[in-house]
């Protein structure tokens, strides 16, 4: 599918996630917002943006330069790095979201890029054995059956 841009977006394990991240630009230093991740992979992060912030990241979209993205992966891991606004859209107004958007990582120190990587891995076999005990819900045999 060269050229959908599918394969792009699909490059990197994504998983699914609610951590809160903090987005500031160098460029706007009164500039602060929090938003809830959606998603996350070493490449970017979806993330959903509750009400009252409009203007905010309207002014996000709208600066020159990377965003900073700032989250705790867990009480002892954090993860910093540039990003860059790829996408944005409003959601249905009966949600407590009101805007969903995309980030694209530019700039990764090592030590967050491994951050990262060991909390996609952790979460991935968190959501993959929840999935496994969903799906078959029976117990495995006995020696006896």
């Amino acid at each position: 599918m060269a050229g959908s841009g599918w394969s792009e977006r699909r490059r990197h394990v994504r998983v699914t996630t609610r951590l809160k991240a903090t987005l500031t630009n160098e460029e706007l230093p009164d500039f602060r917002s929090t938003v809830t991740l959606r998603d996350v992979s070493i490449g970017g992060m979806g993330f959903l943006v509750t009400g009252g912030q409009n203007e905010e990241l309207e002014a996000l979209g709208n600066a020159p330069g990377p965003v900073v993205v700032e989250v705790a992966l867990d009480k002892n891991r954090r993860f910093r790095a540039h990003a860059d606004l790829v996408w944005g859209s409003r959601i249905d107004k009966r949600s407590r979201y009101v805007l969903a958007g995309g980030m694209r990582f530019s700039d990764v120190d090592q030590n967050d890029r491994n951050a990262l990587l060991d909390y996609i891995s952790e979460r991935a076999r968190r959501l993959a054995s929840q999935r496994l005990k969903i799906a078959d819900p029976t117990p495995p045999p006995t020696d006896d059956q």
